[in-house]
């Protein structure tokens, strides 16, 4: 039993658990890693949609508990008739500033932007009764500014076999709209404009390394969104939907793999349509929304074994 036990244990402490949470895990002083991360998302109840977000990250400890990184982003779409409402063709919200046609098959490769990222672990749940750390990530691409802010919460169990982690996410974004042709005159579409959007994401994830290098997880999501950038104003929220799923992952000294699949729940909300509106069947399939999520991390560790 304790062979089993020992052998269960972190083979990192900064690796990866999750798909979408984080943990308060850092890199040591030092230590680098590359992360290649692909997410798939797809389906909506009418109409074809897939969108595969790209990010390539590299990662830096400068201290044992203060870890920076950046990354480049990039997407593919591809979208037709998917439009719940009207049956017209809606791109993924990262490509909302790109006119389309009403049934033309959207179909685009972009380079989004480049990120950078901050995360400070105030206690650790090694050496504390939980850990807490603070996450901030600007990005800046064509015709887009981003600010997100992220607060962690982690809780270890079973000689930290078992990994609870929380996180309460704040993205604000800014994204440039040039005026569309087909605008009615004098509309909001009919001229240059900056509109401003934010996101909130409340998750919870469990992790259980139930053999030595592997581990299985389960998390939560529940997106939101509003116009403009008080996220406590309740009558500019504008949608909200519940995602959950299961996390395999695998690491070794040097390199890992993390696999999550995510299928969005019942209970979604649209806050600006009547009905007709985005929520069929209780999910919802607004621009920034769909039935399944797909993410895969592979990274590599270049410090030894931390």
């Amino acid at each position: 039993m304790t062979g089993f036990v020992l052998s269960c244990k972190a083979a990192r402490a900064d690796e990866p658990l999750f798909g979408a949470v984080y943990s308060s895990d850092l890199l040591p002083a030092g230590g680098a890693e590359f992360e290649q991360w692909l997410t798939w998302r797809s389906g909506k109840a009418v109409g074809d949609y897939n969108t595969v977000e790209g990010a390539s990250e590299f990662q830096y400890g400068l201290t044992d508990d203060l870890q920076i990184a950046g990354y480049i982003n990039y997407q593919w779409a591809d979208a037709h008739n998917d439009n719940v409402i009207d049956g017209t063709t809606l791109p993924p919200g990262a490509f909302a500033n790109v006119e389309v046609g009403p049934h033309e098959h959207f179909r685009l490769t972009k380079f989004t932007g480049v990120s950078g990222e901050l995360m400070y672990r105030m206690l650790s749940p090694y050496l504390d009764s939980f850990g807490l750390a603070l996450y901030v990530k600007p990005t800046v691409g064509p015709s887009l500014y981003e600010w997100t802010s992220r607060l962690i919460l982690q809780e270890n169990f079973f000689d930290d076999r078992m990994v609870v982690a929380f996180n309460a996410t704040l993205t604000q974004r800014w994204r440039f709209f040039h005026a569309l042709a087909s605008a009615p005159p004098g509309s909001a579409g009919a001229t240059d404009r900056w509109d401003r959007g934010t996101a909130t994401d409340f998750a919870l994830g469990v992790s259980y390394r139930f053999i030595a290098n592997w581990s299985a997880a389960f998390e939560v999501h529940n997106e939101r969104e509003w116009r403009g950038f008080n996220p406590f104003v309740g009558q500019r929220e504008t949608n909200s939907a519940y995602y959950a799923g299961p996390t395999l992952h695998y690491a070794d000294e040097h390199i890992f793999a993390t696999l999550t699949v995510l299928t969005q729940l019942g209970g979604a909300s649209d806050f600006v349509h009547p009905e007709p509106d985005f929520v069929v069947g209780g999910r919802n399939y607004a621009a920034n929304f769909e039935r399944f999520r797909v993410r895969l991390k592979l990274g590599y560790y270049f410090g030894g074994q931390a």
